[in-house]
């Protein structure tokens, strides 16, 4: 059984690039932080946020890497998994991964002339790929 999710958030860093030695593919990485809305914290308590690493690979993760920056607000959507790892402290440690994620980049909220404009055209067009979830 699969868990596909669909995350709104913002990336915490510039995306990671490279391209598997196997292969040759095209790959992105990037960690998506988003904000957990819980009604029932007191008024005025901070947001808890969730990180959730993306890797896109493939024709899909081209046009993105030009587009994603530290900050960009992103929709990305496909199958969410759970990593263990131990860590340098030798504790069990979880992490939420998403792979072959259908990505969506929104414009920003404002731009200044250092920044540049967002059009519509700049958004690649996503097609799946044959290891998409969907």
């Amino acid at each position: 059984m699969s868990t596909i999710a669909q995350v709104i958030g913002n990336l915490t860093a510039d995306p990671h690039m490279g391209n598997n030695k196997k292969t040759g593919e095209f790959w992105l990485q990037f960690t998506v932080a988003s904000n957990v809305n819980d009604k029932k914290q007191p008024m005025g308590h901070p947001y808890e946020a969730t990180f959730i690493s993306v890797i896109i690979s493939g024709a899909t993760a081209e046009p993105y890497a030009d587009i994603l920056h530290k900050g960009s607000l992103v929709t990305v959507s496909g199958e969410l998994v759970t990593k263990k790892y131990v860590g340098s402290d030798n504790m069990t440690h979880h992490s939420l991964q998403m792979l072959d994620a259908a990505v969506r980049a929104w414009p920003p909220r404002r731009t200044t002339p250092q920044q540049g404009t967002y059009t519509p055209q700049d958004q690649p067009s996503w097609t799946p790929s044959e290891n998409a979830p969907f």
